[in-house]
């Protein structure tokens, strides 16, 4: 490292200065460190975050008044952060960066969007434009389908506030029912940098309503009599329509129960039909809002009382054909005590207000437990877009999100006493909105928007403790579902999160033992459209703690406690309707966290825990955090590479929008006073969002691995160890016997030979009846067939492919980074497990056949399946009882059929005692030969025990071709 002398006069009078920068970043804040190259006379150098492939110009001074470029630059960034080395001369020098205006203008948002459904024809079109220099309004050209190109000197065309609106005006559609419609913008900024951006969206497709529906509330009802009550949703009959002279005798709907409509008359009953479809436009209470098919009626006129029996019925049923999304024509009602109390204006922010509990509020305390939330919050404003559309009876298409500022805290203290273990939860906010959309057709469409909030603790300890600590973060979170029946997969979502700098409120304790425990608040979000579909979410913000300490006396003795501030969000879609089944989506995780206390600190800064390498998808965002204890307050400083990164100087350090250029190595060095060290170098690794269709990325990371429940399994299930496993993709699916055949048949035309032509109960069920060494030849066939580079070869060589023979291939005869391949023993079990961590199952810790196909047994309290025995919905047509890929939920990384349907064979010999000698990173089982393959995951005539995320089997030898074994393939990275 270059030693350095600097006079202070002369370190006073430097002085840096931004200015304005490209759209796509705020101003760059330059920051002075020195120069530690040896190899260079600079001694000082000049540092600014950086924008990858954006151009920087430095510009220097000596008197503020003349200034020039420097030499090199302007330069392109090609990391987060660029530099400049100079060296001091004694004299005053100043500095300015400035990141290039080279880039046209940016679309920040539009409507519609880009893929957009459910467009009306007559909407109008807007775009929110952004350029540091400037529009240029001479530019813009919009071209609106079949409607021409409209320039700022047509009166439907408008800029304000870098706002372009195209006004429809209402006489004219945009185009046909249904049709596609493709809009192309020109726009320039000031500086000549033009941009050309074409989207395409679908407008509204024609509606068809059941012949007989008979709509509550409308003009319509009101011409045969209905009369309507002073409430908000009335004035809706009002905007659809006047309502006409000479009504009929008047009646009332009086009642709205769960299986029938009670109306009193005046004179005579009004005339309903059984089978009449019936809906309601005008509901006093969220109860009223319902979709029903009338099965019988009874009319007691001595009361002047007519009971309409009904059943619900999906709203796909009464709209086979049609589609409704969110507009400035939708309505917001307050809802309080299931009773709509006021219309509120949409204007595509659903005011949520504040969701939280007061101050110092003790939520439980009862058995030597006490748990009071010094804060609990929620806030969460979004913006709300939603579309949907009928087809045949069914939900065709639904898309939503919801994106705005979140806020989070979470400020428990808890105190316990004695030997406890329990978990405890308890409600503490509930909040409900409900939403007009919109007609379709005439049918009136209703969204309830509901949100409730619960707290929770746990609790595992042998002591007398009092801890207090907490989190405060907010963000910027993005999150959505988007659904189309007749693709795959049918469902996607992409969430995105912007965090600010998350603040930890310190920790404070006595703890007299061990003792672990945990305290979360978990917001509950659902944004259902009424009888057919909808986006559900929730969010776990929580602290854990994990540790033990002695308290000597009133004093402090020792301690070494772990804490953690993680949050999750699970989201997915919701239908009621004839034959849809969506799944739920991965985990996301919007933070995670670690801290931790030790008494007494070591005499000199100690590194705990070093970043650890990180594998992400390019737009997501990467994580490295260093644990470092020392007697005195410690400071971070991170690196990319040997380049300081401008205002990363917290134990973690977050890259938000990865791009490939943010690949590479990173560091922190650590401080106290003059007291240094530098952690060791993590990599941080982009792959693309997608690599395979049908391929889940499993992240790098580590996780214990093995049986963590005591009494049950194997021996050779333990012991417990912590394994890093590298980042890798796997099959969402078994390898199905049609995706076999497809391979298979190139193969054997290419240089192949297998043992075994492959079985399989149908196109879309596992194959099976294939011994391992035709699924290893199979996964070269796969690999040579994409042109892609095999893994497995016949010798350590490495020359010549495996394609024909028995070949018992060893680890250093694998390539293990390139082309298909069989998952290792570790990559098996922590992709099985999906993100949980000690779980039995991939979902949790018990089993029934609504989650996998197994055989059913009462021999296990955790397996409580209300059917016993095979899969009563398999076991048909003879053996084997497979079910079709895909059919129960995937775990949290999106992998199906984790457990039961067939066995999979990995990659390691099984050893039964491998556990104990097991690398922590990367192991791929024993090197030696032995006689079997593990086998994991259970399979359809089994018990649940084999389908547990930690079993290890093995039965056959890779000889062997069995009904009960398929496999599915990965790929390194």
């Amino acid at each position: 490292m270059k030693a350095f002398k600097l006079n202070i006069l002369l370190l006073a009078i430097f002085a840096f200065a931004a200015t304005a920068s490209a759209s796509a970043q705020t101003n760059p804040t330059a920051v002075l460190f020195p120069d530690e190259n040896p190899l260079t006379p600079e001694n000082w150098k000049v540092v600014w975050p950086a924008t990858p492939g954006l151009r920087y110009e430095v510009q220097q001074s000596t008197n503020l008044q003349t200034w020039t470029t420097a030499p090199g630059y302007p330069a392109t960034a090609n990391g987060p952060a660029q530099q400049m080395p100079f060296l001091t001369t004694g004299n005053a020098r100043f500095f300015q960066v400035k990141a290039l205006d080279e880039q046209p203008p940016a679309i920040v948002s539009q409507y519609p969007q880009n893929g957009g459904f459910a467009v009306p024809r007559f909407a109008n079109l807007t775009m929110q434009l952004s350029d540091v220099t400037g529009i240029n309004p001479n530019s813009i050209r919009l071209t609106v389908g079949a409607l021409g190109t409209f320039t700022l000197t047509n009166a439907q065309l408008t800029l304000s506030n870098n706002l372009l609106t195209f006004i429809n005006g209402g006489s004219i559609p945009l185009g046909g029912w249904g049709s596609n419609i493709t809009a192309t913008i020109i726009v320039a900024d000031t500086l000549g940098y033009t941009a050309t951006n074409t989207w395409s969206f679908d407008l509204e497709i024609q509606s068809q309503v059941v012949t007989n529906l008979f709509v509550f509330g409308s003009p319509q009802a009101q011409r045969t009599g209905q009369q309507i009550g002073n409430t908000p949703t009335a004035a809706l009959a009002q905007r659809s329509g006047p309502i006409p002279m000479g009504a009929g005798d008047p009646w009332t709907l009086e009642l709205v129960a769960s299986n029938r409509l009670e109306l009193s008359y005046t004179n005579i009953a009004p005339g309903f039909t059984v089978g009449q479809y019936a809906c309601n436009l005008t509901p006093a209470t969220t109860d009223e809002i319902f979709y029903r098919k009338i099965t019988a009626s009874s009319n007691n006129a001595a009361i002047k009382r007519l009971t309409l029996y009904t059943t619900n019925v999906p709203l796909a049923e009464i709209l086979p054909e049609g589609s409704a999304t969110l507009s400035p024509n939708s309505v917001l009602y307050q809802v309080t005590n299931n009773v709509i109390i006021r219309a509120l204006a949409y204007n595509g922010v659903i005011p949520i207000g504040s969701i939280g509990v007061n101050t110092s509020q003790t939520l439980y305390n009862a058995n030597g437990v006490t748990l009071t939330l010094a804060e609990a919050k929620f806030l969460f404003t979004p913006t709300l877009t939603l579309s949907f559309e009928t087809h045949n009876l069914e939900l065709k298409r639904f898309a939503a999100s919801l994106s705005g500022p979140l806020e989070t805290a979470v400020v428990p203290q808890l105190t316990i006493a004695g030997t406890l273990s329990d978990t405890k939860s308890f409600p503490i906010y509930a909040h409900k909105i409900v939403v007009f959309v919109g007609y379709a057709g005439v049918v009136p469409v209703w969204l309830d928007f509901n949100f409730d909030v619960t707290a929770e603790v746990g609790y595992n300890l042998s002591a007398s403790a009092t801890m207090t600590t907490g989190v405060r973060q907010n963000a910027n979170l993005t999150f959505g579902v988007d659904y189309v029946k007749d693709r795959s997969p049918q469902l996607q979502g992409n969430p995105s999160v912007t965090f600010d700098p998350i603040v930890i409120v310190p920790f404070t304790f006595t703890i007299n033992g061990s003792a672990s425990a945990y305290a979360k608040i978990v917001p509950q979000l659902d944004v259902r459209v009424n009888s057919l579909a909808g986006l559900y979410a929730n969010v776990d913000p929580r602290l854990e703690i994990a540790g033990n300490a002695t308290v000597t006396n009133g004093q402090l003795a020792s301690a070494d406690l772990t804490l953690a501030a993680k949050a999750d969000l699970n989201f997915g879609l919701s239908i009621i309707g004839l034959g849809n089944v969506a799944p739920p989506l991965a985990t996301f995780n919007l933070f995670n966290y670690p801290w931790y206390t030790n008494y007494p600190p070591p005499p000199q800064i100690t590194i705990r825990q070093q970043p650890v390498n990180q594998t992400v998808v390019a737009g997501g965002y990467a994580s490295f955090t260093v644990d470092a204890v020392y007697s005195q307050p410690l400071s971070y400083q991170w690196f990319y590479g040997d380049v300081p990164l401008p205002g990363k100087t917290g134990p973690t350090m977050v890259l938000l929008n990865v791009a490939n250029s943010h690949a590479g190595p990173y560091s922190v060095r650590v401080s106290a006073g003059a007291l240094t060290t530098n952690s060791s170098e993590a990599t941080l690794t982009v792959v693309p969002q997608t690599i395979v269709s049908g391929m889940s990325l499993i992240p790098a990371g580590s996780f214990t691995m093995g049986n963590t429940f005591s009494g049950e399994g194997s021996s050779g299930e333990l012991p417990l160890h912590t394994v890093y496993v590298s980042a890798f993709y796997m099959d969402q699916y078994l390898v199905t016997k049609a995706m076999w055949d497809n391979v298979y048949n190139w193969a054997i035309t290419h240089g192949y030979s297998f043992n075994n032509a492959g079985s399989g109960k149908a196109a879309n069920h596992p194959v099976h009846t294939i011994n391992w060494y035709d699924m290893a030849k199979w996964c070269n066939a796969r690999s040579e067939k994409e042109g892609t580079t095999p893994a497995y070869y016949t010798s350590a060589a490495q020359t010549a492919v495996y394609r024909t023979g028995n070949v018992n291939v060893d680890n250093a005869s694998v390539k293990w980074n390139s082309g298909y391949r069989l998952p290792t023993e570790a990559e098996w079990e922590k992709a099985a497990r999906g993100g949980l961590s000690g779980k039995r199952f991939p979902w949790g810790d018990t089993i029934t056949h609504s989650l996998a196909n197994y055989y059913s047994s009462s021999s296990y309290a955790y397996d409580i399946s209300p059917t016993r025995g095979y899969h009563p919905t398999f076991a048909t047509g003879g053996y084997p009882y497979t079910s079709p890929v895909g059919y129960f939920a995937p775990n949290g990384y999106g992998l199906y059929d984790m457990a039961g349907n067939v066995w999979e064979w990995c990659w390691d010999w099984k050893d039964g005692s491998y556990y104990s000698v097991s690398p922590g990173s990367d192991p791929r089982g024993p090197a030696i030969t032995l006689s079997d393959r593990v086998l994991r995951g259970g399979v359809w005539n089994s018990l649940g025990t084999p389908a547990r995320c930690a079993a290890r089997y093995n039965f056959l030898g890779q000889d062997v071709a069995n009904g009960l074994i398929g496999f599915r393939s990965v790929r390194g990275l």
